[in-house]
């Protein structure tokens, strides 16, 4: 089987839990898998001219961030001669100009998108697509058995050292941006903030709007964190069009210090609540194997998650912090969610990325010849690949110099 996978990605390292998104399809399949970074190369040169099983374009470009740079992406796809019976969208982030999301799967003839969001809401969302598209559920991350083991070989290494770190989080959400998530996503800023505030006698590494790790370093993070913090991915407020969202950059222009209660009673009040969008994240299992344990705000998290099993519920209006604040005390409870989570998330095989991608493979059939001249192509898109690494660093490097 041939598979095409299309993203764009302008940094290196990239954040831990999106390579392993990204390469999961050669990783964990016997297809010859291509890839084109988009971001770095201007056009998809030799790579249109192979006849595809599958092509597949990865969230990173497909979900629409900056409009002009998205629209102008989309123009160039469509001058592509790229070639496939089942072209394929994954989606995340389905909260902001979905209306542009709609438009990807019609201009480039997409049969089959992949959601994250749950099946409640795409009605909503994918209201304009073509009927004979189809739409399937899968997580926002699942567990890389590489990492997994990287992490057990790094733990042996600290095995019996205390953790220096009570608690550790990090957003790199800004509220220029967290703010159109509606109340919901403005949770996973507020959770920082409130612990800052009512655990001042704990060690805490929390910071807000910092950036992600990359690399290896957010695991590398993880495991010296006693407890970490979190809440289901996601939205509550559905902004089809991006209208809200460039009120709400408008409104901080002229008032930078405006707290969320404060933009959401101006510019969306009546419509925070249209969306249900929740999601469990990839830093839920990255947490399980790394042994670290979790104080999440209540919810549901796709039904993989129990309170009290395996983390400790906080309530949305955070009126039980003192009772979770004596409970993160208690370190028979910590290591008894600890064993729960690498127990049912990791050492059950339920969420691993292998299980994923034989999923995604299922029904699907070759359908293309493979000849030598493929083989030569692969090989060559795999140079490439390699070359662009060199590429993007150095762009870093003259970045930084600027």
């Amino acid at each position: 089987m041939k598979i095409l996978v299309v993203y764009g990605n302008y940094d290196y390292p990239i954040r831990k839990s999106i390579e392993s998104l990204l390469y999961c399809y050669r990783k964990y399949s016997e297809a010859q898998v291509y890839y084109c970074n988009i971001s770095v190369r201007k056009y998809l040169s030799f790579l249109d001219n192979i006849e595809y099983d599958i092509i597949l374009f990865s969230h990173s470009i497909s979900v629409p961030w900056v409009v002009p740079r998205y629209l102008k992406m989309l123009r160039r796809l469509k001058k592509n001669k790229l070639r496939a019976p089942r072209k394929v969208a994954m989606f995340q982030d389905e909260f902001s100009k979905t209306d542009l999301m709609c438009q990807f799967v019609r201009e480039l003839g997409i049969n089959e998108i992949w959601s994250v969001a749950p099946k409640t809401e795409w009605p909503k969302i994918y209201k304009d697509i073509p009927e004979n598209c189809s739409i399937y559920s899968y997580l926002t991350g699942y567990v890389d058995e590489e990492d997994v083991q990287w992490v057990r070989n790094e733990l042996k290494k600290v095995e019996g050292v205390t953790r220096s770190i009570d608690v550790g989080y990090r957003t790199g959400w800004f509220a220029r941006d967290i703010f159109r998530l509606g109340h919901w996503g403005f949770l996973k800023q507020k959770i920082g903030q409130v612990f800052l505030e009512k655990a001042s006698h704990l060690k805490l590494d929390i910071q807000i709007g910092s950036g992600f790790f990359k690399g290896h370093a957010w695991l590398q993070f993880l495991m010296k964190c006693r407890y970490t913090l979190g809440v289901e991915s996601g939205a509550s407020l559905h902004d089809p069009t991006g209208e809200i969202a460039n009120q709400i950059k408008t409104y901080l222009k002229g008032a930078p210090d405006a707290s969320f209660e404060e933009i959401q009673s101006a510019l969306f009040s009546d419509k925070d609540g249209n969306l249900n969008l929740k999601a469990i994240s990839p830093r839920i299992f990255e947490a399980a194997f790394c042994e670290t344990a979790m104080v999440l705000i209540e919810g549901e998290y796709q039904g993989i998650l129990v309170p009290g099993r395996h983390y400790i519920a906080l309530k949305e209006d955070f009126s039980n912090i003192e009772q979770v604040l004596i409970d993160m005390e208690n370190e028979d409870l910590r290591r008894n969610l600890v064993e729960n989570t690498r127990r049912d998330l990791i050492e059950s095989g339920k969420y691993t990325y292998r299980g994923f991608v034989e999923r995604f493979l299922r029904h699907s059939k070759t359908l293309v010849s493979k000849g030598p001249m493929d083989t030569f192509l692969f090989k060559l898109n795999i140079l490439f690949e390699q070359l662009l690494v060199i590429v993007i660093i150095f762009r870093q490097m003259l970045r930084r110099l600027k």
